[in-house]
């Protein structure tokens, strides 16, 4: 059934199972799999009598040079210490840049970019290939 589908409806198929997949691969390999050991490089946890208590990755979305990382600040943690953590926290996933943002009570956004999106070359049409419009006399 998934073989015909993925035939007769190419678009719908990645969108609801290939997309999907990909998407939560590139979560756990980028994000979760080292979670703990790149939040405790950039002094993102706390440390208490009882252990060590690491922020909560709430949600990622993923882009094409930008990723979205929202995180859940710990008690005792300012939005200002995660800005100021935030280019660490770049490098430590393997970005470029990254900042960060208060987007709700005790939730820290971070905005990590992984490439240029200017970098790609873009072809412009060739302006003797242009013609003038009819009536137009210059």
């Amino acid at each position: 059934v998934l073989l015909l589908w993925r035939k007769a409806h190419r678009a719908t198929f990645d969108r609801w199972i290939t997309d999907r997949a990909r998407s939560r691969f590139l979560t756990w390999w980028r994000y979760r799999r080292n979670w703990v050991r790149r939040m405790k490089a950039c002094y993102l946890t706390v440390t208490t009598e009882t252990g060590v208590a690491v922020p909560k990755l709430l949600a990622v979305g993923l882009g094409e040079h930008t990723d979205r990382v929202q995180v859940r600040m710990l008690e005792g943690q300012t939005p200002t210490g995660y800005a100021n953590s935030a280019e660490a926290f770049a490098h430590a996933f393997g970005a470029e840049q990254g900042y960060a943002h208060l987007v709700g009570p005790g939730t820290v956004e971070f905005v990590i970019r992984h490439g240029d999106a200017l970098a790609d070359t873009v072809l412009a049409p060739r302006v003797d290939q242009w013609t003038k419009p009819q009536g137009v006399t210059a």
